[in-house]
């Protein structure tokens, strides 16, 4: 079967969402995504110091600002310490003077922890302003080919697992999931409910 985007290569990749396309045509179209994300609302700008957190963020990252002048710091850290900015986090933020710290936070992640917030009636938790969801646009699996493409290791963040099967449960089902809900989270947060 032919990539339904290009009509040349050979289909290899199926996602609901996107169809039959070849790599290449899912790979533009997964960081063009992300890349209209970080435009409209501005998240890096010039001078900044970023930090990024993993090899995936980082490559994407660099292939958004390109030229820009930006300051860098590479540092594995877990995604559990930045969002609770422990003790050794806000040291390194603040030795470093960082401004944007990106983080490999993507759409299964942010529908889950708001399905949680739902079901356990618990407040919403302000990300701060400094964290970089980056991939908040793109699911576990586009991550994943994004990962497969850019030759940079990815792994999905364990919080939530229950809550995330149920969720890949329902996507089968009902594709376009996980983008809704966090179109429904985002509007809440708009409301400051």
């Amino acid at each position: 079967m032919k990539c339904v985007q290009c009509g040349k290569r050979k289909a290899t990749v199926f996602l609901a969402h996107l169809n039959h396309v070849c790599l290449n045509c899912a790979v533009h179209l997964i960081e063009k995504r992300i890349r209209k994300y970080v435009r409209m609302n501005r998240l890096i700008q010039r001078n900044d110091i970023i930090w990024t957190t993993d090899a995936l963020a980082e490559k994407i990252t660099k292939g958004i600002v390109q030229d820009m002048p930006v300051k860098w710091l590479k540092r594995k850290e877990k995604v559990e310490n930045i969002l609770g900015m422990t003790k050794k986090v806000k040291e390194c933020i603040k030795k470093n003077r960082i401004q944007k710290i990106i983080i490999p936070w993507t759409a299964d992640d942010e529908a889950a922890a708001f399905l949680k917030r739902a079901l356990e009636n618990s407040p919403r938790k302000e990300m701060d302003r400094r964290i970089v969801p980056l991939l908040v646009r793109v699911t576990d699996q586009e991550a994943a080919i994004l990962s497969k493409y850019h030759k940079a290791a990815f792994s999905p963040n364990k919080g939530n697992e229950e809550i995330k099967s149920m969720l890949d449960r329902m996507e089968e089902r009902y594709p376009e999931t996980k983008f809704s809900l966090l179109k429904s989270a985002e509007k809440i947060r708009e409301l400051g409910l």
